[in-house]
């Protein structure tokens, strides 16, 4: 018979998160290679109280809190939210740079511990983290944050959007796929953009296809118009959208020059070069991000809330 293990205590630096600290909160982390470190935060206790009811609870009950088998990195950038903690002083003790297996396990203790305040400000995202995002803000019913971060993917990410998850994430929904996000949605949303795009940029064409054919120079006005949309690489936009990112479009589409002018009043009077830049701004403001609410009530239902989305 194998005989229980033997666990080790080390004890860690006190981390200071309040000046006017009031209370200890002990957090031992799990058993890594038969150690437990153990971490001791001064907090103040009627904050913690405030905006955390487990918090609360705990020190109402015995005076103090000890939380066990919890990430003391996680748990940092908790208590430092809870306490309103400064940008500057963030980033003096290295919060701001974290990992997305922090930011999943953050979100983990929020829901589990509770807060009655957001804890996560902005982030700057990149594709990446944006990716990894995804997931966490489907399982906590985060619809502000879905909505940024499918928006940011959106105009950012070249190709087809795939969610990435982060490895050594637990959690008892941890089976729970992002509903059509890393299909349908996401990507129709993308594709959504590519129409508004294009149908802009043709605008002009039409225009002179349906009204002034019947000059000498409409074909050279719109050949000359189609080579320099090409020349900066977004013609043919079918082959340009499947490897470039709309962001990455429109700074292409901001280096449009046209120099041709045409022989008659009805081509020279179409200003190409506003007509680009009014393509830019109508699909700029075209996508907001995928509403959460709206996905949920448009599909149709097979089982439970989770299950369909």
């Amino acid at each position: 018979m194998v005989g229980p293990l033997n666990i080790s205590l080390v004890q860690n630096q006190d981390v200071l998160i309040s000046e006017y600290a009031g209370l200890t909160i002990t957090v031992i982390g799990l058993a890594e290679g038969g150690v437990k470190q153990v971490t001791d935060f001064d907090v103040s206790s009627k904050i913690c109280g405030d905006k955390s009811r487990y918090l609360g609870g705990l020190i109402q009950k015995s005076g103090m809190a000890m939380l066990e088998n919890e990430n003391k990195d996680v748990m940092r950038i908790w208590l430092s939210g809870l306490h309103d903690m400064s940008d500057e002083k963030m980033e003096e003790q290295s919060i701001d740079e974290v990992s997305i297996y922090t930011v999943w396990e953050l979100l983990r203790i929020i829901d589990v511990h509770g807060s009655a305040q957001d804890q996560i400000d902005t982030v700057e995202l990149d594709n990446e983290f944006a990716r990894a995002l995804a997931l966490p803000c489907m399982i906590f019913d985060h619809a502000p944050g879905f909505a940024h971060v499918t928006k940011f993917l959106g105009y950012n990410y070249p190709g087809q959007i795939k969610e990435r998850r982060t490895n050594g994430f637990k959690s008892k929904q941890r089976h729970l796929a992002p509903p059509e996000f890393v299909g349908k949605l996401s990507n129709s949303g993308r594709a959504g953009l590519k129409a508004v795009l294009h149908r802009n940029l043709w605008s002009s064409i039409g225009r002179i296809l349906s009204s002034c054919r019947s000059c000498s120079c409409w074909d050279k006005s719109i050949g000359r118009y189609i080579a320099e949309l090409v020349h900066i690489s977004v013609f043919p936009l079918d082959e340009t959208f499947s490897q470039t990112s709309i962001n990455q479009l429109f700074e292409r589409l901001d280096r449009f020059r046209y120099t041709y002018t045409p022989n008659c009043q009805k081509c020279e009077i179409i200003d190409w070069d506003h007509g680009v830049q009014k393509a830019i701004s109508a699909t700029k403001t075209y996508f907001h991000g995928l509403c959460m609410d709206c996905t949920d009530t448009s599909k149709p239902k097979r089982s439970d809330h989770h299950t369909d989305y």
